[in-house]
């Protein structure tokens, strides 16, 4: 998914999010759809890299965390 279009489905998600919540539904959102929205991964110097599911991007962080760490000696 391209940038422009996972940004565009994110803010279809924050809008949907509040006419539910303004029209008085009850707003629950389970967590499995919270996984699925759109996150952005940046690097270690903070630029951005890509654009994902945030279930992806955990994975991704708790790969890096369990990775091995590479002795300087």
């Amino acid at each position: 998914m391209s940038l422009g279009k996972a940004m565009i489905h994110a803010r279809k998600q924050k809008s949907i999010a509040r006419v539910a919540a303004f029209a008085g539904e009850q707003a629950t959102i389970h967590s499995a759809h919270i996984l699925q929205m759109p996150v952005l991964v940046l690097n270690a110097s903070y630029e951005p890299i890509n654009i994902c599911g945030a279930r992806r991007a955990l994975v991704l962080v708790l790969k890096v965390l369990r990775a091995p760490r590479k002795s300087m000696a």
